[in-house]
């Protein structure tokens, strides 16, 4: 589980860059693209491929950033 002080700071810089961030720190696409370090494209694929982070579609479509930094710890693989 992700501390709420990493997701305050990860939002400022998020907000700093332009992005959009809610009150309950969801952001649009671009910014979940942005914590990831891909495209917003990649980011779609993985959604067509059910392998992106948890998302939510409630009008426009966002991710929790605590969600997207899950996501990105679940993929940690130690070096052989």
């Amino acid at each position: 589980m992700t501390d709420q002080a990493t997701v305050d700071r990860i939002a400022e810089r998020l907000r700093a860059k332009g992005h959009w961030v809610s009150d309950d720190d969801r952001v649009y696409e671009a910014g979940a693209a942005e914590l990831l370090g891909c495209s917003t494209e990649t980011l779609r694929k993985w959604r067509a491929a059910d392998t992106a982070p948890v998302f939510i579609r409630a009008g426009r479509l966002t991710y929790r950033i605590s969600a997207v930094l899950e996501f990105l710890a679940s993929r940690e693989n130690r070096a052989a």
